[in-house]
């Protein structure tokens, strides 16, 4: 692991506050040679306030959330403000689970990005995967007497079908969630721009934070000696380097829920982000550990114990893709028109439009048409569904086994020239119905007060529910199930990643 050694240290300067932003430069020092940048937050309206220690704790959460992407690569990172005890242990603690993420998957796994000669010939398990050690100057206490509302949720928004169906269904039963939207400097902030216009033109509980994070993401990658000079120009469904991505966003939004005193921040993560795999040996999260249960149950204790209660969670964990795009587009069609899930979409006039052509792409149409939706409502093309077919035969659909067959048994069903083969690929019946299951999707993921309103808007597109036992399914009712839920809170047993 020596060859991945790209800098001396990785330092963070104080953030200085403004009502309506934040601004932090990023230093990295390499022998005699120093380089840096500046990491900047904007918000639409002045909700900071430069002289509450609160939010300048904030503050500092937020410009130091980026930095977790690079503990493998340098062997100090120095944060030159203070931070709370609970603080710096949970920024030690995703360094080392976000370094063994990155081993493991991007230094030894496939990267078009990662030079041949840095890719190690064989594997010898570390004593710690995280080479950094974490240098922060003073540790403070605050003093956190935050009373945040029970019944306040805020939406992680990002114009992708779960964020828009946990929206509209939070809006449905009366909550009126806010919207944050979080908007990198780049292109891909086209990927939220439909959503984001629509939202702010109807919805007043509407924001937006502008960062130009994509830029530090960048300027590090540039210079990294492990990845190619030519990075910008390689086409991939994956990022070269990073893998802590969610919470940069999430961390973002943390003022909102502050000033606010909205108690749950809800991100859009189904039933198959949780996903534990084994690697040399090594037990690891597939590189989705920040959309994994697991990581939500973390965050939410840890904001606890820092005293600023706030939970965050997903409401759609019991859903496959399949059928959080059945609900979207039967029963919130307005919403359904403004999702974008293609992260190389394009402006065409005044509407973002999908590429039509990456995986994303490839396994939204396949999803719409198998849902008997229609894919020209959210921008694809006729050409783009002509040409689906023969780009499924060669594409590796990203969902778990048991959905891309049941999604291929679908359309096999409805046009069997769709897809290879003289018979239809397997069933798996439970893919189209709400599953419970400890380690992927517990049913105290959902919070209790709004555990049955959902589950019933839910159970509308559904076949029913499922409880995992051992390796089978079995059925279950909605009353059976909430009972359960009942028997099982506060049983589950603090796990630390």
């Amino acid at each position: 692991m020596e060859s991945l050694r790209c800098f001396d240290r990785i330092s963070i300067e104080d953030p200085t506050l403004f009502e309506n932003g934040i601004a932090t430069r990023y230093l990295l020092w390499s022998g005699p040679h120093i380089v840096s940048t500046r990491l900047l937050f904007r918000y639409e309206r002045p909700i900071l306030d430069p002289h509450d220690p609160l939010m300048r704790n904030l503050a500092r959460l937020i410009v130091t959330m980026p930095v977790i992407n690079y503990g493998l690569f340098s062997d100090a990172i120095t944060l030159h403000f203070p931070l709370e005890a609970v603080d710096v242990r949970m920024v030690e603690t995703m360094l080392e689970n976000t370094a063994r993420e990155i081993y493991l998957n991007k230094i030894l796994g496939e990267n078009p990005f990662l030079l041949p000669e840095y890719r190690p010939a064989a594997f010898v398990q570390p004593d710690r995967f995280c080479r950094a050690v974490l240098q922060v100057d003073g540790v403070e206490r605050l003093s956190w007497k935050v009373a945040l509302d029970p019944t306040g949720y805020a939406v992680s928004s990002s114009g992708g079908k779960e964020s828009l169906l946990s929206y509209g269904m939070l809006n449905e039963i009366g909550l009126e969630p806010h919207c944050c939207f979080f908007n990198e400097s780049g292109r891909h902030w086209y990927t939220a721009l439909n959503a984001y216009r629509y939202f702010k033109a109807n919805v007043p509980r509407t924001w937006r934070v502008w960062s130009n994070v994509d830029r530090l993401y960048n300027f590090v990658l540039r210079h990294l000696k492990i990845i190619r000079r030519d990075f910008h120009r390689i086409r991939a469904d994956i990022y070269p380097i990073r893998l802590f991505t969610v919470e940069v966003m999430a961390a973002a939004f943390l003022p909102i829920l502050y000033r606010e005193r909205i108690g749950h921040l809800v991100i859009g993560n189904e039933f198959d982000t949780t996903q534990h795999s084994r690697s040399h040996g090594v037990t690891h999260y597939d590189m989705v550990y920040d959309q994994s249960r697991d990581f939500d149950d973390y965050m939410t204790r840890y904001f606890r114990r820092k005293g600023f209660p706030m939970r965050q969670c997903s409401i759609v964990r019991p859903l496959s893709e399949l059928l959080i795009e059945r609900i979207l587009g039967r029963r919130y069609p307005d919403l359904f028109r403004l999702q974008t899930s293609c992260h190389a979409a394009h402006l065409d006039g005044n509407r973002v439009l999908p590429c039509g052509r990456c995986e994303k792409c490839q396994r939204v149409m396949a999803l719409t048409i198998a849902n008997d939706l229609d894919p020209t409502v959210i921008g694809y093309r006729n050409e783009d569904m002509l040409l689906l077919a023969q780009r499924l035969k060669r594409t590796r659909l990203r969902q778990e086994g048991a959905a891309v067959r049941h999604l291929c048994h679908l359309l096999w069903r409805r046009n069997p020239e769709m897809l290879p083969g003289n018979r239809p690929p397997r069933s798996h019946p439970e893919i189209e119905h709400l599953r419970f299951d400890r380690e992927h999707s517990p049913l105290d993921a959902i919070p209790p007060p709004i555990r049955g309103p959902v589950l019933r808007i839910m159970l509308k597109y559904a076949e029913g529910i499922v409880r995992r036992r051992g390796r089978r399914w079995i059925p279950c009712d909605l009353q059976e199930t909430l009972e359960r839920g009942r028997e099982d809170r506060g049983t589950r047993e603090e796990q630390t990643p």
